[in-house]
């Protein structure tokens, strides 16, 4: 009895927020450092049924440059300080979501992401935190030298495990996630999650691309923040090894909810042969 009466108390205060979400008028920013960036530049928020619930606030190139020297100036501190402190601010936003914020982040996900699960919450909450316990495992590795872009998709959007690791990074997410993209930054800033150690950028993909890929601490990108899943991408660099590429295909292919569907550049047809050979 006790877990239909809760079960009927949730499925209410899911309505309550996605009612409140789906009628209200919200303008999301970029968020650069400590800063919310309003930039005026608008455009409109569609649910799946073509309403428009919101704005958000495209950036410009001075933002693109402004988001990695946030990142870069505080790498150093992140990446410093204690696993256990870094761990601790990744636990506490998976405490969050499974409390105060999880009828807020199934209702931002139904809103406008093509989702209409009573708890996709408990996704996000399980990642975070088996993210902490398998990071664990791997805790006195170095961390990356520059920064980690991350682009997400339109279905799903997941953030920690390199951030957990000491890196820092800007996140570009798909313009359907961006309700579920404000949330989840306000969840990041309440647990503790230092300013800068993640960059939400609302830019141009193309001079995002031409500003990060030549600037000389960008370390790498994903296809859902952080660590791949689902349809991603690789990039392979001309100094990387063929047959660890091939490996790390293999590995990828045979995951769990890992499906990567494509290569780019330089050794691609050389770790093709090394596959089927």
């Amino acid at each position: 009895m006790f877990k239909v009466n809760a079960y009927i108390l949730s499925r209410i205060e899911i309505k309550k927020n996605y009612d409140e979400m789906f009628n209200s008028k919200i303008d999301i920013p970029q968020y650069i450092g400590n800063e919310k960036i309003f930039s005026g530049i608008k455009h409109p928020i569609y649910t799946q049924n073509k309403k428009i619930i919101g704005y958000w606030h495209e950036g410009s190139e001075k933002d693109i440059h402004n988001a990695i020297n946030s990142s870069l100036s505080v790498h150093k501190y992140w990446s410093n300080i204690s696993w256990a402190d870094r761990a601790y601010i990744f636990l506490k936003a998976a405490d969050l979501i499974s409390g105060p914020y999880r009828s807020i982040i199934n209702a931002a996900t139904m809103i406008c992401q093509s989702k209409n699960k009573s708890d996709t919450a408990c996704e996000l909450i399980s990642f975070l935190r088996f993210n902490v316990f398998y990071a664990n495992k791997i805790f006195n590795e170095k961390s990356r030298l520059g920064f980690v872009v991350a682009i997400t998709p339109f279905h799903f959007t997941y953030i920690s495990l390199p951030a957990l690791m000491g890196n820092v990074g800007l996140w570009i997410p798909s313009e359907k996630q961006l309700y579920y993209t404000n949330v989840l930054m306000e969840i990041f800033k309440k647990s503790g999650l230092p300013d800068g150690v993640i960059n939400c950028l609302l830019t141009n993909c193309k001079t995002t691309s031409n500003v990060i890929l030549k600037h000389p601490n960008f370390s790498g990108v994903t296809g859902s923040v952080f660590k791949y899943f689902y349809k991603n991408f690789i990039w392979v660099h001309p100094n990387s090894n063929p047959k660890e590429v091939s490996k790390a295909l293999l590995d990828g292919a045979f995951e769990s909810q890992i499906n990567v569907s494509r290569a780019y550049k330089y050794l691609w047809k050389t770790s093709l042969k090394i596959n089927r050979n």
